[in-house]
């Protein structure tokens, strides 16, 4: 079931996304294809619960092959509107031999979140990170309504808080509860939280997503608010998260123009408590404007 491309996030149809709003917990309108699984079966993966069905009647070329033995997976994930009301993915050799795919997954959104400036454009995932987990797990469905994979992550000079409160207020994007539940934040309680990554190319554009949670129930002489900067410009800021209360914050518009994002979190001078961070999504921004195909 794992495979070259493993996550394949859609909205498809607004019905479908109207059916995952209305029914978070169930897999409807979830599209789980196990490629190469012999035709008329069928199966319930016993981790996730997840339904997969083969491909049979969904294939128009390539032979079916045994299960190959692997030590590792490769997954590719990317958020995309699709203007017809079909999806034709398509691996192509590029001359490092013969493309192969195991499985193929299509999980329908919320419309008004993940939203691209051009229907056009599709957002393909760089990185998603559970930050400051306590117990180096990664988390899907059915922690995620959506499956989004999260990883667990630690970033340097933090340390993680975590609460056993289970009541979260959602915001629209989500993030599973066990995920918020948990959050990093600096050893020394002057310093920032910092992280970056690594442009392939200075025009390449970046989309970030930055999810916060307050984990600890403050005092009344006890605050925490912070100020976000990109490459030591100001990008948001204050973020006082609130207790028990998700919220998101993105780039309003994408990222470009550097080969490095340094990403800083510094409290403010009003503040008691330094800055924290529960998660964090990365995408690059692609242009899908030539074909269909993905």
């Amino acid at each position: 079931m794992m495979g070259m491309l493993r996550h394949f996030l859609s909205v498809l149809l607004g019905v479908l996304t109207f059916l995952v709003l209305i029914k978070a917990q169930d897999q409807s309108g979830f599209i789980s294809i196990d490629c190469g699984l012999p035709e008329n079966l069928n199966y319930s993966d016993k981790i996730t619960t997840i339904n997969y069905i083969s491909d049979a009647n969904f294939i128009n070329t390539g032979l079916m092959k045994s299960p190959l033995n692997v030590s590792r997976y490769t997954f590719y994930e990317i958020i995309y509107t699709p203007s017809i009301d079909y999806i034709q993915p398509c691996l192509v050799n590029t001359g490092n031999g013969t493309p192969f795919i195991s499985a193929i997954e299509l999980r329908p959104l919320n419309n008004t979140i993940y939203v691209t400036d051009s229907a056009k454009s599709v957002l393909s995932l760089l990185t998603r990170l559970d930050i400051g987990s306590i117990t180096n797990l990664q988390y899907r469905y059915k922690d995620d309504v959506y499956d989004r994979i999260w990883l667990p992550f630690q970033l340097i000079d933090t340390k993680p808080l975590n609460t056993s409160n289970g009541l979260l207020i959602q915001s629209i994007y989500s993030p599973p509860a066990i995920v918020m539940s948990t959050a990093a934040t600096p050893v020394n309680v002057s310093a920032p939280i910092i992280f970056h990554w690594d442009a392939d190319n200075v025009t390449d554009q970046y989309v970030i997503y930055m999810h916060f949670n307050e984990v600890e129930e403050l005092t009344k002489s006890e605050a925490r608010a912070f100020n976000i900067t990109v490459n030591g410009l100001f990008f948001y800021g204050p973020m006082i998260p609130g207790y028990q209360v998700a919220d998101t914050i993105l780039s309003p518009t994408p990222l470009t123009g550097a080969e490095r994002y340094i990403i800083s979190l510094f409290k403010t001078e009003n503040s008691t408590l330094p800055p924290i961070l529960n998660a964090v999504e990365i995408y690059k921004l692609k242009d899908f404007s030539k074909s269909e195909t993905a």
